[in-house]
């Protein structure tokens, strides 16, 4: 029985701070990647699974008297043995989801600071249970027993904030029209979200549980637009700084290329003068070369290779010189 009050306060506050928690669920990192992937979550929701939806309809008529249950998983292989399977379902597309024994929160983008999700998430949460405890309360004093003013409390919660349940496609343009019809917030990007945190309620209620004081001017709630404005500012330079460095540049190299290309296809055919292959320029030029070369003298073998003085001596042109040995160890010198 409490684990069913406390859900039914999840489903109370969920409900009736919807706009609260959309500012988390619009931030920039998480806005960025869902219009990148071309997946945006605008209506929150939360998904109960469907052992315990099945569990709140019976309460909502009256009073839970049976469950699903899970069942086996069969793998498809007869070697191997058959599973147990859990009642409760997954859906990774539920910004609020009860996973077999939590809800989470997940909408929050990864890279953002937990101060206002995690302020949002306890106001929410302290009203839904202070109000239920009230009425509770109220309801012992009279005399009614405690289980059947629970049991009364669940049937008066589910009626009324059952609306915030959902179990499908939350990314699909269908529950984009549900969310509509059941006149849920369908709040489409952080301008529009922001507002949600300084409505006159959302303020009563944080300064009612001394969360902030004089929320409306807290520093907190400040600061979130403030952090947008400069995610988005130094965005745009590094924007402008990547065309102009990088795009820019490699565009007009392109668009140069694409000129030259054209130019040189549009010359005509007449002026094109074809290139001889460098082979047979080669060629031709060796063969010129060899027919109009005069044929160097050839030394004979027996001739030998005689120095510059030997040289002359040998052509007649100086007379040969004198020698004498001066010893048979001894060099010949010149007399």
């Amino acid at each position: 029985m409490q684990f069913l009050v406390f859900c039914a306060a999840v489903l109370r506050g969920v409900d009736r701070w919807q706009g609260c928690f959309a500012p988390p669920s619009r931030a920039r990192a998480t806005t960025t990647a869902s219009a990148r992937t071309k997946r945006r979550r605008r209506s929150c929701s939360v998904f109960l699974g469907d052992q315990l939806t099945d569990i709140f309809e019976q309460i909502e008529k009256g009073a839970a008297k049976s469950t699903k249950q899970g069942g086996t998983l069969d793998v498809g292989v007869s070697v191997l043995p058959k599973l147990p399977r859990d009642a409760g379902d997954r859906n990774r597309t539920s910004p609020f989801a009860f996973t077999g024994n939590k809800f989470e929160f997940r909408a929050v983008s990864s890279g953002q600071n937990i101060r206002v999700p995690d302020t949002v998430l306890n106001a929410a949460m302290a009203d839904a249970l202070d109000g239920m405890a009230t009425e509770l309360e109220a309801a012992t004093r009279k005399g009614e027993d405690l289980n059947k003013a629970v049991a009364k409390l669940l049937t008066k919660v589910v009626k009324e904030h059952k609306r915030i349940v959902f179990n499908g496609n939350n990314y699909a343009p269908e529950w984009e029209k549900e969310a509509g019809k059941r006149k849920l917030l369908n709040l489409k990007n952080t301008v529009d979200a922001l507002p949600e945190l300084i409505t006159p309620a959302a303020v009563q209620v944080l300064e009612k549980y001394k969360i902030l004081k004089r929320a409306r001017d807290s520093r907190a709630l400040r600061g979130v637009p403030r952090e947008l404005q400069q995610d988005r500012h130094v965005e745009g330079q590094l924007m402008v700084l990547m065309a102009n460095r990088y795009i820019f540049p490699a565009a007009l190299e392109y668009q140069k290329r694409i000129g030259q290309s054209v130019t040189a296809v549009s010359r005509p055919a007449d002026r094109v003068r074809r290139p001889r292959s460098s082979w047979a320029s080669t060629r031709s030029s060796s063969t010129s070369s060899r027919r109009t070369a005069t044929p160097l003298p050839r030394r004979s073998r027996t001739t030998p290779r005689l120095g510059g003085e030997a040289r002359q001596i040998h052509a007649g042109t100086r007379s040969s010189p004198r020698w004498r040995s001066c010893g048979p160890s001894a060099t010949r010198s010149r007399c």
